[in-house]
């Protein structure tokens, strides 16, 4: 579907790199159920984290007041520089901890790409297409496994440096996935894009709930605090 979307623009797509989950918002109080949200500012650079947060109640309410930043050198000005702010996030846990910098809410796997002018991908001899092709498969594999060691390492260091943990309750979290999914719906409206793409994600998830289930409790049973 990449390749799909991009060719319409004389494009030839790549997925090159991509990270773990991001790990929530760094604050300066814990976050754990909806009416934490109040009387914050959080800054944030995704529409639709944008969208959902400032959804949970009217603004009047005293819910977020959720501000834009793009482009990460902007972003690290807006934090030193502009009015105090309570809630930050961006990306995953390898990377926050390098820049000094939150860590992020709005995905789940941020994938980077490759994009290359269909006129000159298709002068290139085909040994040297199938170099590009398995370079990109081959760096999507060791960015994952790179990116989630690096998380590993930043929490730990984290955690060392006192900062405490605390997780959204199963009413908030439902609150955000049912926000979540009415955005999908409204852009899918929009944009036909979009919508086949966002299809093809929820069949799959659909889809691999059966794998998932195989697991069962197994992977609750051996959690690291049962293993010696």
């Amino acid at each position: 579907m990449g390749q799909e979307l991009y060719g319409k623009y004389n494009m030839m797509f790549f997925p090159i790199c991509v990270t773990g989950p991001e790990s929530g918002f760094r604050t300066n109080k814990p976050i754990k159920t909806l009416d934490d949200f109040k009387g914050v500012m959080l800054r944030t650079g995704v529409l639709q984290t944008i969208w959902v947060l400032s959804r949970l109640a009217p603004s009047r309410s005293g819910f977020p007041a959720v501000r834009s930043i793009w482009g990460l050198s902007w972003e690290l000005s807006m934090v030193q520089s502009m009015e105090p702010v309570h809630r930050l996030e961006r990306e995953v846990p390898g990377d926050n901890e390098v820049l000094g910098y939150p860590a992020g809410l709005h995905q789940v796997g941020c994938v980077s790409d490759l994009m290359i002018n269909m006129d000159a991908w298709k002068k290139l001899p085909p040994d040297l297409q199938a170099v590009v092709e398995n370079a990109a498969m081959a760096n999507m594999v060791w960015s994952y496994a790179k990116a989630n060691w690096d998380a590993i390492e930043a929490s730990e260091k984290f955690k060392a440096a006192g900062i405490q943990e605390s997780r959204l309750d199963q009413q908030a979290q439902d609150k955000l996935e049912e926000l979540c999914t009415k955005f999908m719906e409204m852009e899918s409206g929009k944009n036909p894009d979009y919508a086949k793409i966002a299809k093809s994600i929820v069949d799959y998830l659909k889809r691999f709930d059966k794998v998932r289930e195989h697991g069962g409790s197994f992977q609750i049973r051996n959690s690291p605090e049962n293993l010696s």
